[in-house]
């Protein structure tokens, strides 16, 4: 409840709520991260890191430190931000924290860093820990962070690369990708490189298991777009 309240931005129900739970906050890991974010929200940021504190003397899961991370790059503490996605990463594959970095990234400009950390973010060949949320469901966030790296070109043509059943990577098995690209060449490029991040130990993607196509005249580009992957459908 607590954090629905705080998803809404209503901080005093969530005051009320949390001074009512702060009894519990000694043994309630949630509870601990309701109050870093609540703090954060408020702008009370000796606050929020006196709740850090107190989290760090506890043994917590990466996943909390996942959640440092994202809320800490919303309340624009990029470096402590950072710090968290890395710690984190240092206890396994979170793709979050990944995403969370290529943000980061982005923000300071620095655009080949950034790709590279997303499409570190979409390899589904690695072990995910328990809790952490997988590349797939992740999909279309880590995709629209890519596109957003483009600058818009002028030229573009949509393209459809519809897989078989037997295709590799088997996320995109019996789907199809819609892409925005200057030439069908550079729209196999685009497709293999996603590919490539998808599953990285295959061998490149068979011409045979792909049938391409000019995509419908409604979602052809009118005007200047960022080339590259658009979306998949199913």
């Amino acid at each position: 409840m607590v954090n629905l309240l705080l998803n809404a931005g209503y901080l005093r129900e969530a005051d009320r709520r949390l001074n009512i739970l702060k009894s519990f906050a000694g043994e309630d890991e949630e509870i601990m991260l309701a109050m870093v974010r609540f703090n954060l929200l408020s702008q009370d940021f000796a606050a929020a890191d006196a709740w850090v504190d107190r989290l760090k003397s506890k043994q917590i899961g990466a996943e909390s430190l996942v959640s440092l991370g994202r809320y800490f790059e919303t309340a624009r503490q990029h470096q402590k931000a950072a710090a968290f996605y890395q710690q984190s990463l240092a206890e396994g594959f979170y793709p979050e924290s990944l995403i969370g970095l290529a943000r980061l990234e982005t923000k300071e400009k620095r655009t080949e860093e950034a790709r590279k950390l997303l499409f570190s973010a979409l390899n589904t060949e690695r072990t995910l820990p328990e809790k952490a949320v997988g590349p797939v469901p992740l999909f279309h966030e880590i995709n629209a962070l890519l596109l957003a790296l483009q600058e818009p070109v002028v030229g573009c043509r949509g393209w459809i690369a519809s897989f078989n059943g037997s295709c590799s990577p088997k996320v995109l098995a019996n789907k199809s990708v819609l892409i925005y690209a200057t030439r069908r060449e550079s729209a196999e490029q685009y497709l293999t490189a996603m590919a490539a991040a998808l599953e990285p130990s295959l061998p490149p993607i068979l011409p045979s298991s792909i049938r391409w196509s000019e995509a419908q005249r409604e979602v052809q580009p009118d005007g200047p777009v960022c080339a590259g992957i658009q979306y998949v459908l199913n």
